[in-house]
């Protein structure tokens, strides 16, 4: 059965008691009459309150003697005017579209007793500048954050363990996240378009990074994938347009098409791993600075025309011994220079190349002179003798 509650008559009534001076410094609370509440043996759950709401909502910790401890789905969806609210401790879920597109809520409060937080529970909150996930929280939902515009910084605690799909997509100002250890899956788009994103490691308890996971990320500059990550899914980087340096690692089994395409900034590369075919469709299609491609990982074939397509600044590749064939038009758009081969002139020989591979049937092969060599650090000028 629903109820209503007066939850800021006290605070109301206090007001209507101040000068008019003081009136003009004290922020608006929400100018609502009555929340809507429903009351069970575990406590009161807040299901809503009119869309007309102003200003500050304090939410009471008890109503009718009974502990306020959920926030319902859609409770405050809409509520377009709210720009501050403080849950109460003993709050344990925030319901799905809780708070969805209240677009000038900036600051909202999060009480520790907070344990599952729902989907779409602050999508479109367009204002919101900042929030911490309380301990106790193990995931993050499908687009819980998402379109969050104004959101630059976001504390996941390490209980989290999983974060969806979509969760922090298009978070455009977000600059910094960490991710916690115990982390196992990243979701689908969960943070596509976060355009300020300078950084991110992903630990080694994620297996997966799932499809168009960070794609879009224009201001991404490094990325640390730990040891244990064994797939990046479909786009999972693409179009990261100032990457500079991402590391893959040992574990690392499976690379989906354009995994890694579109990295403009990108000059020199180390694919690591344990596959052994090199063949997702434009995996590394576009990256138009890669200079240097070093290939580490026990691979038997070089597949597919598009997986170097407009790699145009190519000069140097790194291929390991068990390479036994490249197939047609690889390396079509490559101006190679050189190829480091870890294996002998026999071992080369035996390597079948197909057509359209004229740039490898022209470089300069270096057989068992595999990884690339390090450049010698520059001498220190030697210093001239004094003039008498």
């Amino acid at each position: 059965m629903k109820k209503r509650v007066l939850a800021l008559a006290l605070a109301l009534a206090a007001a209507l008691m101040l000068p008019a001076q003081a009136l003009a410094a004290v922020e608006p609370h929400v100018n609502i009459r009555a929340l809507e509440y429903t009351v069970s043996d575990e406590g009161v759950t807040i299901t809503g309150c009119p869309e007309t709401g102003t200003g500050t909502l304090d939410i009471p910790a008890t109503i009718e003697d009974k502990p306020v401890v959920a926030i319902g789905g859609y409770a405050f969806s809409g509520c377009e005017k709210i720009t501050r609210v403080t849950i109460p401790e003993g709050v344990t879920s925030i319901g799905n579209s809780a708070f969805f597109q209240c677009k000038a809520l900036t600051e909202v409060v999060v009480p520790d007793s907070v344990q599952s937080i729902g989907r779409y529970a602050f999508s479109g909150c367009v204002s919101l500048t900042s929030v911490t996930i309380p301990e106790g929280v193990t995931t993050i939902e499908d687009y819980t954050f998402s379109s969050c515009e104004s959101m630059e910084t976001v504390a996941i605690p390490e209980t989290v363990t999983s974060i969806k799909e979509l969760a922090f997509e298009g978070c455009v100002k977000l600059t910094d996240i960490v991710l916690p250890e115990g982390l196992t899956a990243i979701g689908a788009n969960s943070f596509g378009n976060c355009k300020a994103l300078t950084a991110i490691t992903i630990p080694g308890s994620v297996e997966k990074v799932s499809a168009y996971a960070f794609e879009g990320c224009t201001a991404l500059k490094t990325v640390e994938l730990g040891e244990g990550v064994t797939w990046l899914g479909e786009s999972a980087f693409a179009n990261c347009a100032a990457l500079e340096s991402i590391t893959i690692p040992d574990t690392m089994e499976k690379m989906d098409g354009h995994a890694l395409s579109g990295l403009t900034s990108l000059k020199t590369l180390v694919l690591n791993g344990t596959y052994e075919e090199l063949g997702s469709f434009g995996l590394l299609q576009g990256c138009e600075a890669l200079e240097t491609l070093i290939v580490t990982a026990p691979i038997v074939t070089i597949g597919d025309q598009y997986l170097l397509s407009r790699c145009s600044s190519l000069t140097t590749v790194g291929l390991p011994g068990t390479l036994y064939e490249i197939q047609k038009y690889v390396f079509k758009d490559c101006p190679l220079t050189d190829i480091w081969f870890d294996g002998s002139e026999y071992d080369w020989a035996g390597v079948g190349i197909g057509d359209g591979n004229d740039a490898v049937m022209n470089a300069t092969v270096h057989c068992e002179a595999y990884p690339l060599p390090t450049p010698e650090p520059a001498a220190e000028p030697t210093a001239e003798p004094a003039q008498p």
